[in-house]
């Protein structure tokens, strides 16, 4: 099987489409009240900054 840039680059796409995914899911059954989720939150929106 050959890997190809556009492979590369889609997996790794749906890969950060999915954390999105999952951190947003975290984040709004959390509550707010984890103190984890908030750090990964604002790690996240460091990175994407």
């Amino acid at each position: 099987m050959r890997v190809t840039t556009r492979t590369l680059v889609s997996l790794v796409l749906s890969a950060a489409v999915l954390f999105g995914l999952a951190s947003a899911v975290m984040e709004t059954s959390g509550g707010g009240g984890d103190r984890t989720v908030g750090a990964e939150a604002g790690t996240s929106s460091v990175i994407w900054d």
